[in-house]
């Protein structure tokens, strides 16, 4: 013990020397820490962190995990686990390297930091395995962990397969703690089912709890854009929003189906910003890839990639959704822009079909045939996108301020799908046993499938 060591700090063990540097960082955490952002009493097996962005929840879930893994003086070593949402992004750049990662936490204990392999090895003897929810944490199973980390879990997308198959079999060995942080996102079937559970210990937490620690233009930016909205509640506020009185979406009726293979149709939608500047940030550039399968009637909402950059950068992120997904065409609102939309497409890829469509009625309108066919049971989401599944089930026409970007990119292209004379065309022939084939423009309708007759 450090207590019975004698002589220069230079002549003790290593293991002494990180056994000592371990109980003063963690007693410099809990002097500095609030009160919210330390372990809940008694004994628990999975703390849930909730909390706005900005509030210090990804610095607390670092420093309390690093806690955990050193403070076992006995037994300091065996297998642990980190998953995030993505890998690059999530799980490498902001829970190991980042700023509150586990690389400052864990300081002088860590003897190698494998990036390729995402493994943290500590001169305790300790391993800590980095993974992202979006492989299902592959990386996990199999192994024999003590505890773990998961973080902002509302944003994980291949949450089931995370959470039910790979952590739950791999947190095995004590103390088996599982540390969850993240920002709630009610649509999210994950964060519903810890919230829901009784034996789940759940703290919270704003983000002007941390206003000490965040840069002041930045904070006020974040308030003058959401504040008294809900989605500032959720997103400043760490508070679950619950369905929304007048909104036309319920929470309910964002159901999830995994998309066919072989869809009929494919389209990209593009709704662009109304604001002067949309390299500001104050208006989001709504991208949505949606797809209709013709033998169960449904639609399928396939991906969100909508983004706050300028005309050139959402233009080839519209383009690379078209050729990822093998989409058909792309549809744009062409109210804000008008022919300078196709033209902004057209500049990066000229080959790419684009369909403009002029918004004649208001935003109510269009969305209401669209959120009729989620109350039917027609629409189903592949996976949660936290984002665009807010703005659904928190738009109230007429009161929301914030233009709704990423709804109305879904609305643009489940009308062109499910909704307009083409799709009749395609749903009376399958009914009648027909093979149609006609032209739109540069299109040409062969079966069911659209070909661009210059690919």
């Amino acid at each position: 013990m450090t207590e019975s060591l004698s002589g220069s700090w230079e002549s003790w063990p290593l293991e002494e020397k990180i056994r000592l540097w371990a109980q003063i960082r963690a007693a410099a955490w809990r002097q500095t820490a609030r009160r919210e952002q330390l372990p809940p009493d008694g004994d628990w097996r999975i703390w849930y962190s909730v909390g706005g962005r900005g509030s210090g929840k990804t610095r607390g879930g670092s420093e309390n995990f690093a806690d955990l893994i050193l403070e076992r003086a006995q037994d300091p070593g065996g297998e642990w686990g980190v998953v995030a949402p993505t890998w690059d992004k999530d799980a490498r750049a902001v829970c190991v390297e980042g700023p509150s990662g586990l690389l400052r936490t864990l300081g002088p204990a860590v003897k190698d930091w494998n990036r390729s392999m995402g493994e943290l090895h500590l001169h305790t003897g300790a391993r800590i395995y980095i993974t992202s929810a979006d492989d299902g944490a592959r990386h996990i199973q199999g192994k024999d962990l003590r505890g773990l980390w998961a973080e902002e879990i509302g944003l994980w997308q291949n949450w089931q397969m995370a959470w039910d198959e790979s952590i739950a079999f791999a947190v095995r060995q004590e103390p088996g703690k599982i540390l969850v942080t993240g920002t709630p996102k009610k649509g999210h079937p994950l964060v519903r089912r810890l919230l829901s559970d009784p034996e789940v210990r759940v703290s919270r937490m704003r983000t002007l709890d941390n206003a000490a620690n965040l840069n002041p233009a930045s904070l006020q930016a974040m308030i003058d854009r959401y504040a008294g909205t809900l989605l500032g509640r959720q997103e400043l506020d760490g508070e679950l929003i619950d369905d929304v009185s007048g909104a036309l979406w319920l929470r309910s009726d964002i159901l999830y189906l995994p998309a066919p293979l072989d869809m009929t149709r494919i389209v990209v939608a593009v709704d662009p910003s109304g604001a002067k500047d949309p390299e500001s940030g104050n208006d989001a550039i709504g991208i949505s890839v949606c797809g209709f399968d013709s033998y169960t009637q449904y639609g399928h909402v396939l991906a969100d990639y909508s983004l706050t950059d300028g005309p050139a950068v959402w233009a080839k992120r519209a383009i690379q959704a078209y050729h990822q997904h093998e989409a058909d065409l792309i549809v744009a609102e062409s109210n804000f822009g008008g022919e300078m939309v196709r033209h902004t497409i057209h500049a990066v890829d000229p080959k790419v079909p684009v369909k403009l469509i002029h918004a004649s009625r208001g935003k109510q309108q269009r969305a209401e045939p669209v959120a009729m066919l989620y109350k039917g049971g027609r629409v189903y989401h592949t996976h949660p996108m936290p984002e665009l599944e807010d703005e659904l089930a928190t738009w109230v026409p007429g009161e929301t301020k914030q233009s709704p970007n990423r709804l109305d990119a879904v609305v643009w292209a489940l009308t062109e799908l499910m909704l307009t004379s083409t799709q009749a065309k395609v749903m009376s022939a399958k009914r009648f046993g027909e093979e149609p084939i006609y032209r739109r423009g540069d299109l040409t309708l062969v079966g069911e499938r659209f070909i661009d007759k210059e690919r």
